[in-house]
């Protein structure tokens, strides 16, 4: 089902693995919530020692164009990353979007 998705919202160019996804439709507006699955490590991007400690999830939303007349948001919760060694925290990658964007790469 999750493939059906990801191919069905034009996402497939992401080369993306989702751990969990709802679409929920409020007015005109179709919400896609997705979570990515953990990654067994992450490499601190100002320290460079691996680390797996998720911090937090921050909820992003990212315009992803339209769908049906209709506009559709992906609402991706995104895990915050915090390194033991250096003590920095940062986001796992994004592949909806570039670093600070709101829109989608496909849009």
């Amino acid at each position: 089902m999750l493939y059906d998705i990801i191919k069905l919202l034009n996402l497939e160019d992401f080369n993306i693995d989702i751990s969990s996804a709802y679409v929920i439709k409020e007015q005109n507006v179709f919400y896609l919530h997705l979570k990515l699955k953990k990654q067994i490590n992450y490499v601190c991007v100002n320290c460079g020692c691996i680390c797996s400690n998720v911090h937090d999830y921050v909820k992003k939303q990212i315009k992803h164009g339209l769908f049906l007349n209709n506009q559709l948001i992906i609402i991706y919760y995104s895990r915050r990353i915090k390194c033991k060694d250096c003590g920095k925290s940062f986001f796992e990658y994004n592949p909806f979007s570039n670093k600070y964007d709101s829109i989608s790469l496909l849009y």
